[in-house]
């Protein structure tokens, strides 16, 4: 699973990918990396099929129902301790008698970090309605019972990692200064003010690629794409045992048609390099032709 997978289909679940305007955003997607492009278009067709839609203890769920074969890699909920958290433990026993009752062959199984959450806030002056993702909604719940947390508090609470409880938490204290800090415990800021009493709290740690997170995914997509065009390489040499540059530069051309773009001055380095770790070698007499090394 790619780091843009898991991107895209947080993107699309939580319907900030332009449903509206599929095609766009597949074609833009396609330009990094057209391997995934199929994956993307069977989690846009899922988001839109099947929905569950529940009223437990005045809390309303709605949750997008989708398969395991094209979102069973992101499971991410044996990590999370829905039943140390009130009122989870409840709602999600409700939740998965009632999809047992209606799909007895089914399992279901908690997407946390995908949904989104609204949690109504008492303890700020006003009652605020804070809008957060499903699992950071699971960390705003563990300061019902306790006012102060360390991020180890509440990771053996929840599960959750440090690092994501901590970044959380941050953007909360330095972002929109809803919590406080002091000798590495958070607590809910008492003197909190908005204007707004229904707030968006997910613009401020919104999942997106910054630019050295670019940069990285740019790498693994360059490295991966070298691996695949040695692969043909190999494969046509293979084949054929011997052919010209310019044959092996079209016939790699042709085989990695329609997955992404392939340029000559690439495949000459893959080849280059090829030769250098004796897969092939040049032709003695016109250093123009390749023989396959078995």
């Amino acid at each position: 699973m790619s780091y843009l997978e898991h991107y895209l289909a947080i993107r699309i679940v939580q319907k900030r990918a332009d449903i509206n305007s599929e095609e766009i955003f597949i074609n833009q997607i396609s330009e990094l990396d057209r391997g995934i492009t199929h994956v993307v278009v069977e989690m846009i067709k899922e988001s839109k099929l099947e929905e569950l839609r529940k009223n437990i203890n005045n809390i309303s769920v709605n949750m997008m129902i989708l398969s395991k074969k094209t979102f069973g890699r992101f499971n991410v909920e044996k990590k999370i301790l829905f039943e140390n958290v009130d009122p989870l433990k409840n709602v999600i026993q409700s939740i998965r008698k009632s999809y047992s009752d209606n799909f007895s062959q089914r399992e279901l199984t908690i997407l946390p970090d995908f949904g989104t959450a609204e949690v109504t806030a008492n303890g700020y002056g006003s009652q605020y309605n804070f809008k957060v993702t499903t699992l950071f909604m699971v960390i705003l719940l563990t300061f019902n019972k306790e006012k102060k947390q360390s991020v180890r508090m509440i990771h053996e609470k929840t599960g959750i990692k440090e690092n994501q409880i901590e970044f959380f938490l941050k953007k909360m204290v330095k972002g929109c200064k809803l919590f406080k800090v002091e000798n590495e415990y958070y607590y809910p800021n008492e003197m909190y003010y908005s204007k707004s009493l229904k707030i968006d709290l997910t613009k401020l740690y919104t999942i997106g690629i910054s630019k050295s997170e670019k940069n990285n995914l740019d790498v693994r997509i360059i490295a991966e794409r070298n691996t695949i065009i040695e692969a043909i390489v190999v494969r046509v040499m293979k084949s054929h045992k011997k052919l010209s540059h310019e044959d092996l530069i079209q016939e790699t051309i042709k085989q990695s048609t329609g997955r992404f773009e392939t340029k000559s001055s690439t495949i000459k380095r893959r080849i280059e390099d090829l030769i250098q770790r004796e897969f092939l070698r040049r032709d003695e007499e016109d250093r123009k032709i390749y023989h396959y090394v078995a």
